[in-house]
């Protein structure tokens, strides 16, 4: 029985490192996609938001944060993985 919900643990710990492992690389997707779009804008959009261009400062700030994120994940996990002992009875 134990064997069972160490699985099931196992299992829902895997599906919950993918579901962030797409969320981070969605911000990096957005980042890439929003900067392109802040340097080939024009300076009508610019004009818009008060002689900001949004674009130019939310891409970076979104692709930092998701590679960030990634690098963090990333890091953990290998961490964790390393520093948990079996223990003897192989549960």
């Amino acid at each position: 029985m134990c064997a069972c919900v160490c699985l099931r643990g196992l299992r829902l710990r895997a599906r919950v490192q993918r579901s962030r492992e797409a969320a981070h690389f969605l911000f990096v997707f957005h980042g890439i996609v929003i900067t392109a779009i802040g340097i080939f804008d024009s300076e009508e959009a610019e004009d818009k938001a008060a002689g900001i261009d949004i674009n130019l400062w939310s891409g970076p700030v979104m692709l930092v944060f998701g590679l960030g994120m990634l690098v963090w994940m990333w890091s953990s996990t290998t961490t964790t993985a390393r520093s948990e002992p079996a223990d003897e009875k192989g549960h």
